[in-house]
């Protein structure tokens, strides 16, 4: 029975492990601590896809190479998120569910006119959707 206890201890530690330092070790998986990349520039002067790319936001392209879809779920995406989107012109369908977007963010969406698909976070209201119509 002790040694079944040994193993198991053992076991335990091995898995948890037993602390010590702070910081991730090698390997470790970054985080976004906000929910911003850090840009020098304005909002029109970088390219959109390097900064949804800093999002980790997921996108696609058509046969042209324009980004067509923009998968913004879970990347804790704020209104200040959506100014990176303007010049996406040829942009189709949008993901904003699981993220920090509010009705106010939605006047950067106001000029993507090709916006066929767009599915929201719980933050937005149907004024912020009637204020896009």
């Amino acid at each position: 029975m002790r040694v079944l206890l040994a193993v198991l201890l053992v076991g335990v530690v091995g898995v948890v492990g037993c602390g010590g330092e702070d910081s991730p070790g090698e390997g470790a998986v970054p985080t976004l601590e906000g929910s911003q990349a850090t840009v020098d520039k304005s909002p029109a002067e970088v390219d959109p896809v390097v900064t949804l790319e800093k999002l980790r936001a997921g996108s696609k392209r058509n046969e042209q190479g324009e980004v067509v879809e923009v998968q913004l779920r879970g990347t804790g995406g704020t209104d200040a998120s959506l100014l990176h989107l303007k010049g996406l012109t040829q942009l189709q369908d949008l993901n904003l569910f699981g993220t920090k977007i509010t009705d106010a963010g939605l006047v950067h969406l106001k000029g993507l006119t090709k916006l066929q698909t767009l599915r929201l976070s719980y933050q937005i209201t149907a004024a912020g959707v009637a204020d896009l119509q």
